[in-house]
């Protein structure tokens, strides 16, 4: 009647739930923010529009040498070397996901200039689309595929060099062994017959195309292929004879004569044979031992013929 309050209505609600949810989503942010703030790796938060630095660990601040203050006072493009075009090209690529891994140079307090990689994410925080960076130094590492890099190029220069003095050495004993009238045969380790110059092919009237699957004994006549094989053993056995003397067989089965000279291949087991016609210094021999022979026939004729009739 006096006007005053003479009713409550209470209404009651439980939150218990809505504070259960508060406190993990506080707990959740203190471990967000644990692990952003006391994780050894270097992160860094930017606005994704301008490249402004929103905020950094202190990892971030001990490699750049900046407090966290200088950072956030800053924009990414104050520490990357790339122009600022490049820079902003490169974050919207990362802000529409079509790449999040990168490689940049960064630059720090002290002026000196690092290679880094990055990964980074798109976040939004507040209604504000930021990109979240985890950052790792690699200097060492991309000096290190620079000298791995330099040391291939110059292991590449030098076998080209190499390759070309080789070749050079070829061409030159391509040229001795094209233009020598010896014959010159490979033998390898089951007396088989294997590279030949073209000499041989000329002194045996073997063409290329027909030596193949040719034993060395085949060239050689039959009654010195003992003498020769073994003499060959020999060589390969204790590196001598280098030379012996035959008689050589045609593919037509007629001989001549011939000097052998052996020699070691490059390749273990693969000796080098040359040989060398000489029946024109044979038979120059034996004209000159008919002559000498006939010439004493005729001194002593003379001499005979007084003694008798004295």
């Amino acid at each position: 009647p006096d006007g005053g309050i003479t009713h409550f209505i209470a209404i009651k609600e439980d939150i218990t739930e809505r504070k259960r949810i508060e406190t993990e989503l506080v707990a959740s942010e203190a471990l967000r923010r644990e692990m952003f703030e006391r994780h050894a790796a270097i992160k860094l938060l930017m606005d994704a529009d301008t490249g402004q630095i929103v905020d950094a660990n202190p990892a971030a601040c001990r490699y750049y040498g900046y407090s966290r203050e200088q950072l956030v006072s800053m924009t990414i493009q104050q520490i990357n070397t790339l122009s600022p075009e490049e820079v902003a090209a490169e974050r919207q690529r990362a802000l529409r996901e079509e790449r999040n891994y990168f490689q940049f140079k960064h630059r720090l307090s002290d002026g000196s200039i690092r290679d880094i990689e990055t990964y980074a994410s798109p976040i939004v925080v507040g209604g504000r689309k930021l990109l979240y960076s985890l950052v790792h130094d690699i200097t060492d590492r991309v000096e290190a595929e620079k000298q791995v890099q330099q040391l291939n190029q110059e292991l590449v220069a030098t076998a080209s060099r190499r390759y070309q003095q080789l070749r050079r050495v070829n061409d030159r004993m391509a040229a001795v062994l094209n233009s020598t009238s010896d014959a010159i045969v490979s033998i390898d380790d089951g007396d088989q017959i294997g590279d030949t110059n073209p000499a041989f092919a000329v002194m045996f009237d073997y063409p290329k195309d027909t030596q193949e699957h040719i034993a060395i004994s085949e060239v050689i006549a039959p009654e010195y292929r003992h003498e020769f094989c073994n003499a060959l053993k020999s060589f390969r056995a204790r590196g001598e004879p280098d030379q012996i003397r035959v008689r050589a067989r045609r593919r037509d089965g007629t001989h001549f004569d011939a000097d052998c000279a052996f020699g070691r291949g490059q390749h273990s087991g693969y000796i080098v044979c040359s040989i060398r016609n000489i029946s024109r210094f044979v038979e120059a021999g034996r004209m000159r031992d008919r002559f000498i022979s006939m010439v004493n026939h005729e001194l002593r004729t003379p001499i005979t013929a007084i003694t008798l009739s004295s």
